[in-house]
């Protein structure tokens, strides 16, 4: 099972590819999201099946899901409605400077990331 798991792309690995698919200027729905993620990283039925520890959710979904909600607090997406999303100008603009790679680090570069994380903290603090 963890080997399982290992082979399951990490909430980082999965923010470019989510903004190239989303590249084409229209609006998806989750479910296109991950069918064309499931494709890029050529997951098998079985890694798909994998499931986050509570059993709740597959894990696949569940670091996609992560990788959207990170993309859309940067502002390089926004959701049309429930479950579809667009590309930004700004996730255009990422797009159009040849960037090969999103994570953590790269999206600190936008203000909108920053003070999400900076709330986040503040608020993890306050209740500890």
């Amino acid at each position: 099972m963890t080997d399982l798991k290992n082979r399951i792309p990490d909430f980082q690995t999965l923010m470019y590819p989510i903004v190239s698919f989303l590249g084409d200027g229209q609006p998806h729905s989750f479910q296109e999201v991950l069918e064309h993620l499931t494709n890029v990283f050529s997951l098998t039925d079985e890694e798909l099946r994998v499931y986050v520890p509570s059993g709740q959710q597959p894990l696949f979904k569940n670091r996609a899901t992560w990788s959207i909600s990170y993309l859309k607090k940067a502002g390089l997406l926004t959701y049309v409605k429930r479950g579809v999303y667009k590309l930004t100008d700004v996730g255009r603009r990422v797009l159009d400077e040849n960037v090969n790679s999103i994570n953590v680090e790269f999206l600190r570069k936008f203000e909108g990331f920053k003070l999400w994380q900076e709330t986040y903290q503040q608020n993890e603090e306050s209740n500890s």
